[in-house]
């Protein structure tokens, strides 16, 4: 799966899918772009592809900065984070795992994973890429990026347990923390009224006891 990024751009996007029109172009290459647009609002390339690897499936979602990016005649860029947080939803419940590929710096793309609950990984592509050799954890997702020109191939290997804690988004924390603090409260209210009734006061005190 190829994500288009600014390179793919330079001589526009009209430019790129004449070339893989060709027959010796590569029109069998799998590239996807979520927020990629003609200029009259046509999506020209799918958002994502989901691959089923040993049963588990995988959902990869192109992206594309628009920051730093040269005005053209024949495209433009929608958000990116809003156009994630359109997609991501769909594709939890559609796969296993979902991978974001991302033409960005790490600055962008850890707002990303910020910003935008259920993505679990963010590949990174930069026109100043780092080598990383450790996945960078942000929020609920880990970011990496193999550096850049070819140079370097990565390979991240990652294990699915089935006996694993499910993720759950900081927004679930932060209303799980307020449902608990509402209980604990309720409890409270509920313990000065149970012992101030003398027929279960005993009751009471021999369970807290317990």
């Amino acid at each position: 799966v190829i994500n288009v990024g600014p390179q793919d751009l330079t001589a526009g996007l009209e430019f790129l899918l004449e070339q893989l029109a060709r027959p010796e172009g590569g029109g069998e290459l799998p590239l996807i772009s979520a927020n990629l647009l003609r200029e009259n609002g046509e999506r020209p390339l799918p958002a994502f592809k989901i691959v089923e690897v040993e049963e588990v499936k995988i959902a990869f979602l192109g992206l594309l900065t628009g920051r730093g990016q040269m005005p053209a005649p024949d495209f433009k860029i929608e958000d990116p984070i809003e156009r994630a947080r359109e997609l991501v939803p769909q594709l939890r419940k559609k796969s296993d795992l979902v991978v974001v590929l991302f033409a960005a710096e790490q600055t962008e793309a850890s707002e990303l994973a910020r910003l935008v609950p259920g993505i679990d990984l963010v590949v990174i592509s930069s026109r100043r890429p780092a080598r990383q050799d450790r996945p960078l954890a942000v929020a609920d997702s880990l970011l990496i990026q193999a550096g850049g020109r070819g140079m370097f191939l990565g390979r991240l290997a990652v294990a699915l347990r089935p006996d694993a804690r499910p993720q759950v988004s900081a927004s679930e924390k932060d209303e799980i923390r307020r449902q608990l603090e509402l209980l604990e409260a309720q409890q409270s209210i509920l313990s000065g009224q149970l012992q101030r009734e003398p027929e279960i006061s005993g009751i009471y005190q021999g369970n807290q006891a317990e």
